[in-house]
Parts: C-alpha cells; structure tokens; sequence
C-alpha cells in the first residue's frame, strides 16, 4: 500500500482474503478497518475448448471428466440448441447415454462464474458396427498351414476387422486346437514341433 492509500500489486492467487489497514500520523493511529477482497478468475478448460469423441453404434453409456478452473467455482450446463447428441453434464462430467444411431452429434456445454464463461464444443462421431471378420485364410472361414515333421515355430498373419474391435482367441473347445497354436494381434503362431 502507497503512502496515498493506494493498494496495487497483480494478484498470484484466487480466492477470497481478509487484512486491515490503519493509518497512522505521528502518535495518532487511526482504528483498523477490515477489508476482504477476492481475487476471481473466469472459467478455462485446461484442455482446449474443442473435443471430438469417437463411439461405435450399440456402445455402452459414455463419460468424460473436463478439467475446468476459475473462481468462484464454474457451474456447467448443456446447451440446448446444439446438444444433438442428448447429453448431460454434472460438474465437468459429460455422460452420453446409450441409443444414438450411426452419425455425427455435438454436446456443447459451458462453463460460468460470476466473471464469464467459457463454451467447451464437442463432437460425438458414432460409427456404424461391424460384425468381426478375418481375412487372410484359404476361404473366409478356413485356412490349412503345411508344416514339415521337426518344423521350427511357424506365424501366419491375418486381418482383423470390425467395429467394436474384436478380441481374439483360441478356440477352447475339445480337439480344435491340437497344435497348441496361440494368437495375438492378428497373428497365428505355432510352437516348433
């Protein structure tokens, strides 16, 4: 504070602080007044105020957390013209519930505090699903792999597709995998035999 009763200097910190002032001349002092100030911020995303996010048709209901600061804390809402995609938002969580069709949505929200807002656009890009397919093999559903007695560990890769991405495995039942082959990524292996 200057000695005209000037208080400068560039806040470091929000929040909300007490402190008194007194003056003083000579041997007379004035009585200590309590001030407060607070020291606000508008809302930010701390990760950009675009966002895209991609699903796949029969997907299971979808969240996504959003880092927002400011002070005061921001409350969120959804807005209603350009929410498409039938989201909602709790605090910084966005929930996309289950049910859109194939198609391109937005979920746009913002962020407000007594000092603004910030407006956070998102695009929802639900792809179409695809039923797993392998390729690669003698026929779309068969493969034969000649090996020679004594053979070194042998791989065969094929393509897999489909949306979701399939997982892949071994079949587990009884007499359909006695070669003790495994696979991982699309590729077969056989152990040396």
């Amino acid at each position: 504070m200057s000695v005209n009763g000037t208080l400068a200097g560039t806040p470091t910190m929000t929040g909300t602080y007490s402190f008194s002032i007194q003056a003083a001349s000579g041997s007379l002092r004035s009585i200590p007044k309590m001030f407060s100030m607070t020291v606000a911020r508008a809302p930010v995303f701390d990760d950009g105020t675009m966002d895209t996010i991609n699903l796949t048709e029969g997907y299971t209901t979808y969240r996504k957390d959003y880092t927002i600061t400011g002070y005061p804390t921001p409350t969120t809402t959804m807005d209603t013209n350009s929410n498409t995609a039938g989201a909602s938002i709790s605090g910084g969580t966005l929930t996309i519930d289950t049910g859109l069709a194939p198609g391109t949505y937005s979920a746009n929200f913002a962020a407000t505090n007594s000092v603004g807002t910030a407006n956070m656009a998102v695009t929802v890009n639900v792809a179409a699903a695809q039923a797993p397919a392998i390729s690669g093999g003698a026929t779309a559903t068969t493969d034969t792999i000649n090996l020679v007695e004594g053979y070194a560990a042998a791989t065969k890769s094929y393509t897999v597709t489909g949306a979701p991405t399939p997982t892949q495995a071994m079949s587990a039942l009884p007499g359909e995998n006695t070669a003790g082959a495994s696979i991982s990524g699309g590729t077969l292996t056989i152990d040396a035999g």
